[in-house]
């Protein structure tokens, strides 16, 4: 909250001056609101946003909805449970991209922003903290260097294999795309 927050609402407060300021700078007043609330994803998901400078606030507001309702989740269960919590977010996320895929014709958007199709990023970070209980992970250079290939192969696969930007039609790119 403090590291995050006031940067949030300083750079909200930015782009709702910058309506003011330049003409071409619409922010309207619900989407404002919804980044105030961070459920700001959301009208994006939906399509009833403006394009402006606060679109980059749609991530901070996936993000506090996961840190507000994760530790609800985890707070009075086990660690074997905390892992079967992150395969079910894993799970949900795949599952919410793949309804989205098969139902909505144009669905980059309403995939892209949603909290839902969004939860395996944070799954697999929950799951390493688990496994490492609380220790840094010490690797050395040739190990630091295979996952650095290993994360660009990732994106180039998702991105180009997978091509999880495609208009439609692209079911399983978008399942599995977003995963790597």
């Amino acid at each position: 909250v403090l590291r995050i927050w006031p940067l949030h609402y300083f750079f909200l407060g930015l782009a709702i001056l910058l309506t003011f300021i330049i003409p071409t700078e619409v922010l309207p007043w619900y989407q404002a609101l919804s980044f105030a609330f961070f459920s700001g994803n959301w009208p994006f998901c939906l399509s009833l946003t403006t394009k402006t400078v606060s679109r980059l606030l749609w991530t901070v507001s996936i993000e506090e909805q996961f840190y507000v309702l994760w530790p609800l989740v985890v707070r009075k269960i086990s660690r074997r449970a905390i892992l079967v919590a992150t395969c079910v977010m894993i799970f949900v996320s795949m599952l919410t991209r793949g309804i989205i895929a098969s139902l909505v014709p144009v669905s980059n958007d309403m995939i892209f922003n949603n909290t839902l199709a969004r939860l395996d990023p944070f799954a697999i970070g929950a799951l390493l903290a688990v496994v490492l209980r609380g220790r840094a992970l010490t690797i050395g250079p040739a190990a630091k260097a295979s996952l650095t290939a290993l994360g660009l192969i990732g994106i180039i696969v998702g991105q180009h294999v997978l091509d999880v930007l495609a208009p439609a039609g692209n079911v399983a790119g978008k399942v599995f795309g977003y995963l790597f």
